[in-house]
């Protein structure tokens, strides 16, 4: 019988990328001089679900660094081997060595087969007692990089050379500059770094979906190659130099074992098969150690029958858990459930409470994000038809009006619960996020000699998943600016008369329909006199009148670092600026709050969701366009004596006590019949990114939900528009870039151009 494993690959990656966030976690978190017995069988049964499948699948590579990995941990929770820091970073290692064949086995990395092989070194030392060596590093690596640079680095060549110099500090650096500034650049970088950290540095510079890091290794030998055809499922029996022991672990993973055969040995694996395959009928001699586990497969297929003999051995090892189901966080792990006859429950007291935390069937299904955004599309549709059928009916008899409204009113209300109701599929808890900040913390702060305790909360806030995916790397970048300059090292918290130990806070909570990211220390804080001098050093126009938001607002100008020293973790001043424009992309915004001496404490604010907005139809030009309603404050008809010229700088209207620049509308979109004054219009006040200004306007239409469509595929971007929409009516409506219009109003440079 021959079996298409392929289908299966995408449910493997995504199973296996489970187990190795929850082996993180756990690893990240555990007490090396205490740890918890729950714990470690948890972390093993990580590594083990993991060599298993990944032999199961042909990945070979993956299966040989988490055999001698499972090796390491299996003596550790037997008690054979004490817990150490040197086991922890050793399986920490192997942990991102398997991110990184992962990524290779779905197309998005090059495997980097020297730190496999470094890892697996190491680890078989360990298992062998020997201390770590730190006399034979392996060699570095090199890396051929090749990107175009974004519109914003090709006007400005000191972030190149910030770049550059950061690179450096990595390695040798080989650069190939191309004859035209939209040329595409070559790299080479000799550096034993990650390749996914090495992305990052250029990804401040690097146009969007233009950056290629392809790790330059020794091609994989014919014969190594010919090894891997049969994807594992089959021995070569003239070849077999293993043990008995590793045939009943590895060899065709159980697909191919005879059930006599393997009742007669008694040595046959708890997860052989997988759970691929039925049971004929139960094994009456069948060893202890053979019972099956119902959770291999992936969930694709029943369990097999389990053999009455299991009972007893469920009995024995439920102290190790290998009978449990598997969830996918770590606090489900601590609880495992023996797999055992309903009648012999009762033998061990405490079978029956963790029997009953396994659903009797799945209450969840994997369905891919492509049909999810599918059917948001669908509902947008439907959301445009209701809008059109409300429109039109205002033209039709009065008498039939009422009854038609009625029946719209409730389509309307039908479809925004379908639309909330397939909007919340796509929410993802923030976790996802928040659970790569340990090890970050725990890294970082090791390499710069602190101590740093992470605190977080509100990690089961849900978000949606396109903006998951985008916020991680801003985040990171706060969080690591945090531990760099925001907590101080012991000595200087010693002499501030604070605890040794410095915490780095992080919390999401949801305000109306945004979310509110914080990253918090309780560090120096930010010098106010330090960043005016840089920022006058910079050339920038700043005064000692700036209030302090305005002033920590300078740090996220390109290239703008108050650091004394320059470090590999940062303080070249590339990445702030990108954090605040990511951040604006996605419609969000940024604040920062500090105090010398107490800390900082960065908010950032983003909307729940891309797909749908509340908006403010506008009039400019007798063009409509629509203003997301979250950057409006207020609107106002504007009197002559609020108006003030400023010399070739336009006007700026009084409003509360304050003197906004007035931006008009018409100018900036290129319209004509623009009113000769001002008092002719409205004026509607808005803010983005800490800037407030006053758009002049023809005049307010409506207040709408809108379904944003993407402009990106067709047209190229344009600044001062964020997407479309389609009105009740029909026509297509812009959607107005707030933030962005600010930007060009401040450069003096229409949007029509």
């Amino acid at each position: 019988m021959t079996i298409d494993m392929s289908q299966f690959y995408q449910v493997f990656f995504e199973e296996t990328a489970e187990h190795l966030r929850d082996m993180e976690s756990l690893l990240v978190a555990v007490d090396i001089d205490a740890p918890d017995p729950e714990d470690l069988n948890a972390i093993f049964r990580a590594a083990h679900s993991i060599k298993g499948s990944s032999g199961t699948f042909g990945f070979h590579d993956m299966a040989d660094v988490t055999h001698v990995t499972e090796t390491l941990l299996d003596m550790v929770r037997k008690g054979s081997m004490r817990l150490s820091s040197d086991i922890v970073d050793a399986c920490l290692s192997a942990g991102d060595v398997l991110q990184n064949l992962l990524a290779a086995h779905r197309g998005e990395a090059t495997a980097d087969t020297d730190a496999a092989d470094a890892i697996r070194t190491r680890l078989e030392a360990l298992c062998n007692g020997e201390a770590p060596s730190a006399s034979d590093p392996a060699p570095p690596s090199a890396l051929d990089i090749r990107f175009v640079l974004d519109e914003r680095a090709r006007g400005d060549r000191s972030l190149i050379e910030a770049m550059m110099d950061e690179l450096r500090a990595h390695g040798a650096l080989t650069v190939t500059e191309p004859d035209d500034v939209d040329g595409p650049w070559r790299l080479r970088l000799e550096t034993d770094a990650d390749p996914a950290d090495v992305a990052g540095i250029i990804g401040f510079v690097a146009a969007a979906d233009s950056l290629d890091v392809e790790l330059l290794q020794e091609a994989v030998s014919p014969a190594d190659a010919a090894g891997d055809d049969d994807f594992g499922f089959f021995d070569d029996p003239g070849e077999s130099a293993t043990t008995p022991a590793d045939d009943a672990d590895d060899d065709g993973f159980g697909f191919f074992d005879d059930l006599p055969a393997v009742a007669a040995t008694g040595t046959a694996d708890e997860d052989d098969g997988f759970g691929l395959f039925d049971a004929d009928t139960p094994v009456e001699a069948a060893d202890p150690q053979t019972a099956a586990q119902d959770d291999d497969g992936f969930g694709f297929f029943d369990a097999p029958v389990v053999p009455e003999a299991a009972g007893e051995a469920a009995g024995q090892e439920a102290d190790f858990g290998f009978f449990a189901p598997v969830p996918a966080g770590p606090e489900g792990a601590a609880a495992p459930a023996a797999v055992k006859p309903a009648e012999s429950a009762p033998q061990r007291g405490a079978a029956p409470a963790r029997a009953s935390g396994k659903p009797a069937g799945d209450s969840s299904i994997r369905v891919s994000v492509e049909k999810v955004d599918q059917m948001i599309n669908l509902v947008g549709e439907l959301v445009i038809t209701q809008a059109m059928l409300q429109q039109s009916a205002s033209d039709i008899d009065p008498v039939l009006y009422e009854r038609l409204m009625s029946g719209l009113g409730q389509l309307e209300r039908n479809t925004r619960d379908l639309q909330e109701s397939v909007m919340s599929i796509r929410m993802m808890p923030i976790s996802m996020v928040f659970s790569r900040f340990p090890r970050v913390v725990r890294d970082v702060s090791r390499k710069l000699g602190k101590k740093v305790e992470l605190k977080v909360s509100g990690e089961s806030t849900e978000l949606d998943k396109g903006l998951i995916e985008r916020i991680a790397d801003p985040l990171t970048h706060l969080v690591r600016n945090s531990l760099d300059h925001g907590i101080e090292n012991p000595e200087r918290r010693r002499d501030a008369g604070k605890v040794e130990t410095g915490t780095i806070t992080l919390n999401a909570s949801h305000q109306g329909g945004y979310i509110i990211i914080e990253v918090g220390d309780d560090g120096a804080g930010l010098n106010r006199d330090k960043i005016l001098a840089k920022a006058r050093e910079r050339g920038l126009h700043v005064s000692e009148g700036m209030s302090d938001a305005e002033v920590w607002q300078l740090i996220f100008e390109p290239g703008f670092s108050t650091a004394d020293q320059v470090t590999d973790v940062s303080g070249r001043g590339v990445g702030m600026d990108v954090v605040k424009r990511n951040i604006a992309q996605m419609g969000g915004t940024v604040d920062i709050e500090s105090m010398t001496g107490i800390g900082t404490r960065i908010s950032v604010r983003l909307p729940l969701t891309l797909a749908i907005l509340d908006g403010m139809s506008i009039d400019v030009g007798g063009e409509t366009y629509v203003l997301p309603l979250n950057y409006i404050v207020e609107s106002l008809q504007p009197e002559s004596s609020q108006i003030r010229p400023l010399a070739k700088l336009g006007h700026v209207i009084q409003v509360r006590g304050e003197y906004l620049p007035v931006i008009r509308m018409h100018e900036v979109l290129g319209c004509q019949n623009a009113p000769a004054e001002l008092t002719h219009g409205l004026m509607i006040v808005v803010e983005a990114n800490g800037a407030k200004a006053a758009l002049f306007v023809d005049a307010l239409l409506a207040q709408h939900q809108v379904v944003i469509k993407s402009l990106d595929a067709n047209f190229r971007r344009v600044q001062g528009i964020s997407g479309a929409t389609i009105m009740g009516d029909g026509r297509v409506a812009l959607i107005i870039d707030v933030a962005g219009v600010i930007a060009l109003s401040q450069s003096a440079v229409p949007l029509a151009a």
